[in-house]
């Protein structure tokens, strides 16, 4: 296995090579763990839309709860859940 230090092409070791491949492996497992994350961050109504939700539950008398807002930001969570 080759990589590139400062621009040039090294042969790395071995134990540098196993080193990387368990560095790459934690990454990977890293990114599946906030892979709900991302999928809600996609999914969620733009900030502009929530806060327009909120607004019209409160001229309507909804508040403090926000019933459109809830089901909107809940149906996302139900839908990617957070992993235990």
């Amino acid at each position: 296995m080759n990589r590139k230090i400062n621009g040039k092409t090294v042969k790395v070791s071995a134990e540098e090579e196993t080193l990387l491949r368990e560095e790459w492996a934690l990454k990977d497992i890293e990114r599946e763990k906030t892979l709900y994350s991302r999928n809600r961050a996609s999914e969620y109504p733009t900030l502009v839309d929530q806060l327009d939700m909120l607004y019209h539950d409160m001229e309507a008398g909804n508040m403090p709860v926000s019933p459109t807002w809830f089901a909107a930001i809940k149906a996302v969570k139900d839908q990617h859940p957070k992993p235990e």
